[in-house]
């Protein structure tokens, strides 16, 4: 768990699961009455539980799931209620992601070629990335580019939850990957975040086109050096509100 809050909330859902199995089974045979239901809520557009924005566009990303409103909570509600279940979980979204996020279907993305041509190197490779994300913590941060150290924790710069969830965000829409925002905490410094990244998706973060042993194209979704920079671009004037054309 991310914290002791959290902790404590999912043991207690936990407890509400069980107990409503249990005293399901007690009603089947005829030693308790009435109807016990334990509900797995997702987030709702209203009421006290809110998330930021940055938060709720980050679980639609990588998760595919989004806040339910008041409407499809209590028809879900009423509906469970009609049931047979003890338990139930709600959930409103993309189908696919949500199904990814659960375990049902393994995804494996990375390179899929069996021969490669490359016109740039490893290091070059790593390197443009590298420099990527130095921008966009810089950017995210309001620290100059010079000020951090590769190899220093970015939390130490003052990177938080809410800021890992902002550059977690860019660099998905970017990529068109799923990062999770903690992997930013498991990989804390720019270092082991390219090393990371370079690793798992190669084939998103490649300078190079790879080609099968039949000469046919094994990966099109490639970035060049020049769709990079464009992405450094575009990164710097939203988060600092300045015209492309003016940096």
């Amino acid at each position: 768990m991310d914290n002791i809050g959290q902790g404590d909330y999912a043991y207690a859902n936990a407890f509400m699961d069980n107990f409503s199995e249990k005293r399901e089974n007690l009603r089947i045979a005829e030693k308790r009455f009435g109807k016990t239901l334990s509900i797995n809520w997702p987030l709702w557009q209203q009421g006290g539980m809110q998330v930021d924005r940055q938060t709720e566009k980050w679980l639609a990303n990588t998760m595919g799931m989004f806040a339910i409103s008041n409407d499809m909570g209590v028809k879900t509600f009423l509906q469970g209620l009609e049931s047979e279940k003890s338990q139930l979980i709600v959930i409103e979204g993309d189908r696919q992601k949500i199904t990814k996020a659960l375990g049902a279907e393994e995804a494996v993305l990375g390179s899929t070629c069996k021969a490669s041509s490359k016109t740039c190197t490893e290091k070059d490779r790593r390197e443009e990335l590298r420099q990527t994300l130095l921008e966009i913590v810089s950017s995210t941060l309001k620290i100059d580019k010079d000020d951090i150290d590769l190899k220093e924790d970015i939390s130490n710069y003052g990177a938080d939850s809410i800021t890992s969830i902002m550059m977690a965000n860019q660099i998905n829409e970017k990529y068109n990957i799923d990062l999770s925002a903690t992997l930013l905490f498991d990989y804390p410094s720019l270092s082991s975040l390219t090393q990371f990244l370079c690793d798992k998706y190669q084939d998103r973060f490649s300078g190079y086109v790879s080609v099968d042993t039949e000469g046919i194209l094994a990966s099109e979704e490639t970035v060049s050096l020049e769709e990079l920079r464009q992405t450094l671009l575009e990164i710097v004037s939203s988060t600092l509100k300045i015209d492309k054309d003016d940096i």
